[in-house]
């Protein structure tokens, strides 16, 4: 893992939740606040988003796509379970 303060080309973002882990309650707020957080980053930094195909509508739907300082870019990946992370783009992501 690099240094926190190590230059980057982009963050790197996990875009599923888990209704097993957060409730069914929670889990559309989790959501919303995901693409909160993404959102914000884009107003400083390019970001990537790994989405199922489950959650892309409404990632395209909440994402700021076309009004970001900085681009959004989604990435459809088949992932099985919940995680939330944030990795450089230097570094090995392999898809499941």
């Amino acid at each position: 893992m690099l240094n926190e303060g190590a230059w980057y080309k982009k963050t790197w973002m996990v875009f599923v939740v888990d209704p097993l882990i957060w409730g069914v309650e929670l889990a559309p707020q989790v959501k919303v606040n995901l693409v909160l957080v993404a959102n914000a980053i884009a107003k400083y930094e390019p970001i990537s988003t790994l989405d199922s195909a489950a959650d892309r509508d409404l990632a395209k739907s909440l994402l700021n796509l076309y009004t970001s300082t900085f681009s959004i870019e989604l990435a459809e990946c088949k992932l099985s379970v919940t995680l939330r992370c944030w990795v450089p783009v230097n570094m090995v992501i392999r898809y499941l």
